[in-house]
């Protein structure tokens, strides 16, 4: 009868204080995202080369005018030719700034100095509020003939170190 009655006992008690107790929801913010809305082979017009750290070529291209090809995966290798993807983000960071990197690992590309690099890497902090355009692509420009590498070459997005998106291309000789 002992252990029936305290049995019982611990029941209430748990119930009880479950009532008096005040629900507790944590607020999680929502977690980076994204969603690949578009990819294949665009066309653009090179508007600068920037001087970039961590890529193929030491350089950073910025176009504009982009428009949409055709969707695929198999890219000619040859010079003029830009692919990619464009992604949709939800869940980024509205109380801080946050950080994207775009990683393109791909087949060895032995660079001018003669170091060879199998993964070109940036990375942007964004200020509270800012969005990015979403477009990550590769050019294969005149005068950086010997990145017409053929092979899998794979895009990743992160945002904080999560990674959001990815795809392969099939460079095709």
């Amino acid at each position: 009868m002992g252990v029936r009655t305290r049995t019982i006992a611990g029941i209430v008690i748990a119930f009880a204080g479950s009532l008096v107790a005040p629900a507790v929801t944590p607020v999680v913010a929502a977690e980076p995202s994204a969603r690949i809305v578009e990819h294949g082979r665009y066309k653009g017009t090179v508007v600068s080369l920037t001087p970039a750290d961590g890529v193929s070529g030491s350089v950073s291209v910025q176009s504009r005018e982009i428009t949409h090809l055709e969707t695929t995966r198999k890219i000619p290798s040859k010079v003029g030719e830009l692919f990619g993807f464009r992604v949709e983000f939800t869940g980024l960071p509205t109380d801080r700034p946050y950080k994207i990197r775009n990683e393109m690992h791909h087949p060895p590309i032995k660079q001018p100095d003669g170091e060879t690099l199998t993964k070109s890497v940036t990375e942007t902090q964004f200020e509270v509020g800012t969005v990015p355009s979403g477009f990550y692509a590769w050019h294969f420009l005149k005068g950086f003939e010997y990145e017409l590498v053929p092979g899998k070459w794979t895009r990743k997005i992160f945002v904080d170190d999560k990674e959001v998106a990815t795809m392969t291309f099939e460079v095709l000789q």
